[in-house]
């Protein structure tokens, strides 16, 4: 097993900056993905919204919840992680304004690395849709959240196509501050 490639995630300014403009220009795709797919499980033509000074009050129940799905996002990628290395060890932490799952050590092949990234975006994505299916929800609840939360997920899509630049048999193990791929021949 050689290595192939050490991405520096953190230490490089111009890939958080390029990610975090990636993620504004997501949440607007998704904004209009999740308003298409709320009409048309709703069958409603069109709707709006207005938020007044009274709504401020939901800021903070808002913000939480998002705080939370946040954390089962983290969660999600962890059990991932585990599912497939029963003997990885799983970090959690904060650094740099984002929340992360780690297994350090631990490699994984191409294909379970992205059932670790993209698990959590299908799953919370499909909770959501499930949720205001069933009127659990609103929609512009749906619509925000869910958008929210598919745009943070611009870092696991990233990852995702960093496995894809690399041909062959390979290993990846992600690290607090590293991604590392490993040729696996």
């Amino acid at each position: 097993m050689a290595l192939i490639k050490k991405y520096d995630l953190l230490g490089n300014k111009l890939l958080l900056f390029s990610l975090n403009l990636i993620s504004l220009l997501l949440f607007i795709l998704f904004l209009f993905l999740f308003t298409l797919l709320a009409t048309r499980i709703s069958e409603i033509n069109e709707f709006s919204f207005s938020l007044s000074a009274n709504d401020l009050i939901y800021l903070i129940p808002f913000l939480l919840t998002f705080f939370v799905i946040l954390s089962i996002h983290e969660l999600i990628h962890g059990l991932f992680s585990k599912l497939f290395n029963k003997e990885a060890i799983i970090k959690y932490g904060f650094k740099k304004g984002c929340l992360y799952a780690t297994a350090p050590g631990s490699r994984y092949s191409r294909v379970q690395f992205i059932w670790i990234c993209l698990a959590p975006f299908i799953l919370i994505t499909l909770l959501f849709t499930l949720l205001f299916s069933f009127n659990l929800i609103g929609i512009f609840y749906f619509i925000l959240l869910a958008s929210m939360h598919a745009s943070g997920c611009t870092g696991d899509f990233f990852f995702v196509v960093l496995t894809f630049r690399h041909s062959g048999n390979i290993l990846i193990e992600d690290k607090e501050n590293n991604l590392i791929i490993y040729s696996n021949n």
